[in-house]
């Protein structure tokens, strides 16, 4: 099974997914925990393919927090449609709904469903809210879009800092700050960890360089 992410029509992307199991969809990627990452095309017009498959394995290993009664789709379904809701420029649990609703037919041919039917938006709520620790879901997430062969042949790879817009507490007026690993090439974040109040950069960068292969990257940064 794969996925391509790869510019079409519009006629594609408001219909119903491709009945094969490549995917074709418009590709867009966001930062996968605020939804602060930019809003263009997550590859190039030629796109890139990824296998679904491989995808469905990294997600396999995370711990479902759900309670086994009332369960309709696996933690994996779930999970992998939302990624591919979001490659499509799907930021909320409402608009991931609908996106994988217009597509049902082909997702559950994508993997492997008995039913038609998608999750309602609730069941991305709760998944998001309770199902998955964030720290696991990021760490497979990268995990993923490192080993992507279009990811490992760009020799450019970037870290930069960017303030979330909304997230001022009333203990703290300023936003929180979020430091990314970032490869310009494909338009991918690969991981982005919190930066303490009034921590700079480089204090915050080792957290990353400590969990990434660089051999063979040029890495930069900007104002760090």
């Amino acid at each position: 099974m794969s996925y391509d992410a790869t510019n079409t029509s519009t006629e594609t992307l408001n219909g119903p997914a491709p009945k094969t199991g490549r995917a074709a969809l418009n590709g867009h990627l966001q930062d996968s925990t605020t939804g602060a990452g930019v809003r263009e095309p997550a590859v190039s017009e030629e796109g890139f393919v990824f296998d679904v498959g491989s995808l469905c394995a990294h997600f396999a290993r995370l711990q479902d927090g759900r309670k086994r009664r009332g369960k309709r789709y696996t933690l994996v379904v779930i999970l992998v449609v939302m990624v591919l809701a979001k490659l499509s420029g799907q930021d909320t649990p409402a608009g991931i709904a609908e996106w994988a609703r217009l597509r049902a037919e082909g997702l559950a041919e994508l993997l492997k469903l008995k039913r038609k039917r998608m999750p309602h938006a609730v069941t991305y709520e709760r998944v998001l809210g309770k199902a998955i620790q964030a720290e696991q879901f990021e760490q497979e997430i990268k995990a993923f879009f490192s080993s992507l062969s279009k990811v490992q042949q760009e020799n450019h790879w970037a870290m930069d800092g960017k303030q979330i817009r909304g997230t001022t507490s009333d203990s703290d007026e300023s936003n929180e700050y979020l430091l990314g690993l970032y490869v310009p090439g494909v338009d991918v974040m690969l991981m982005q960890v919190a930066m303490a109040c009034k921590e700079g950069e480089l204090t915050a960068a080792p957290q990353i360089l400590k969990t990434v292969n660089l051999r063979g990257k040029v890495l930069t940064g900007d104002a760090l």
